[in-house]
């Protein structure tokens, strides 16, 4: 059973189970200790999104799970459990990441940095000396406004809006230095914001556009938020204008990540961004996000910021309505990867996205 998954049950992770499914035999997931069991929402996704009767029936005698402990060394395993995982294990993909964006540092650093750094000494034992696919970001570009971000590179230079932006800038170095020191194969996927018009089923991960759809209508129960004369919701924004989000649908990404993994020369470290070419104004997610919410939104300068309660919601939003840059995509296309050239994300995909007005 060489290929390992963590963060199997989450929105990425399950569709990323489903596609390797179709080209490994099985697969072991490496799930959180004390959770829910993995391989029942495994199954219950694939019934959800379609899949033949036959691969339902059989997707349990093709997955393990081991419950593991990211924020421990040894991922809370015995040395013997800790031994066997590691001698298993060719190729782990790793999923597993607080993707919250209010969370505070300290708890967002044990899941993506420390989590990311136990997973490599698990690796760093194994007798078959594994490969990881690592599933980063394109937040680790931080808080640069502007410009194109380079694929093979990772730089510091803007700082960071969030503690998820700056985690997982600190999981991504670490694991190209562990690729060096340990002279291993890594190949980093960077993401976008991936979202999703497929079914929907009670208990199903959400995407980032959910969750923001969800903050956005926890907020105004709790604090009313409206903050302008209009009755809109008031945001803020760093610089001149409004700027752009980049998203991709899900199906495109994992597509893309598997086969990129095996196309790629598994040597030292290579990047890949995961992109869309067309990035989407702001304008158009937050009237999607308004409809659905039975809300509008203004966007303001952040000098206009007021203080308390009700401008709690808009410091998720603050450092994505600032950013319009663009994303280096050669390394997939060295590989003679394409998905739909231009994935179309408009107003009427967004608004199916978040399943339509509330």
């Amino acid at each position: 059973m060489p290929v390992a998954v963590t963060g199997a049950t989450g929105f990425v992770g399950l569709r990323l189970v489903r596609e390797l499914l179709r080209h490994h035999s099985s697969l072991l997931l490496l799930t959180r200790a004390g959770g829910q069991a993995a391989v029942p929402r495994v199954v219950r996704f694939l019934e959800s999104s379609g899949a033949p009767e036959h691969v339902v029936r059989q997707v349990g005698g093709r997955l393990t799970e081991v419950g593991v402990d990211l924020h421990r060394r040894g991922l809370g395993l015995s040395p013997g459990d800790f031994r066997r995982v590691a001698d298993e294990v060719e190729l782990l993909w790793h999923c597993a990441a607080d993707t919250s964006f209010t969370r505070p540092w300290q708890e967002a650093r044990a899941t993506n940095a420390d989590g990311t750094r136990h997973l490599l000494e698990l690796l760093a034992q194994g007798e078959r000396r594994p490969a990881l696919c690592h599933l980063s970001t394109i937040a680790v570009a931080g808080a640069q406004r502007s410009g194109v971000v380079p694929e093979r590179e990772l730089e510091a230079a803007h700082g960071f809006h969030t503690a998820y932006e700056r985690t997982k800038f600190e999981a991504e170095a670490t694991v190209r230095a562990w690729s060096r020191a340990h002279d291993r194969p890594v190949v980093i996927f960077r993401l976008c914001v991936v979202v999703s018009d497929g079914p929907r089923y009670p208990g199903a991960p959400p995407h980032p556009l959910l969750t923001a759809a969800r903050a956005v209508q926890s907020h105004r129960a709790a604090y009313g938020l409206v903050t302008a004369d209009d009755g809109s919701i008031v945001l803020y924004r760093d610089g001149l204008r409004t700027g752009t989000a980049n998203l991709l649908p899900v199906g495109h990404a994992v597509r893309a990540m598997v086969e990129a993994a095996r196309r790629t020369a598994w040597d030292g470290t290579r990047t890949y961004h995961i992109t869309n070419p067309r990035n989407v104004p702001w304008s158009v997610v937050l009237k999607a996000l308004g409809a659905h919410c039975g809300v509008s939104f203004r966007v303001l300068p952040s000098s206009l910021a007021g203080g308390g309660e009700p401008y709690r919601l808009q410091e998720m939003f603050r450092g994505w309505l600032s950013i319009d840059r663009r994303y280096e995509n050669d390394g997939i296309a060295r590989l003679g990867l394409a998905y739909p050239a231009e994935p179309y994300v408009d107003h009427r995909y967004l608004l199916d996205t978040l399943g339509g007005p509330a």
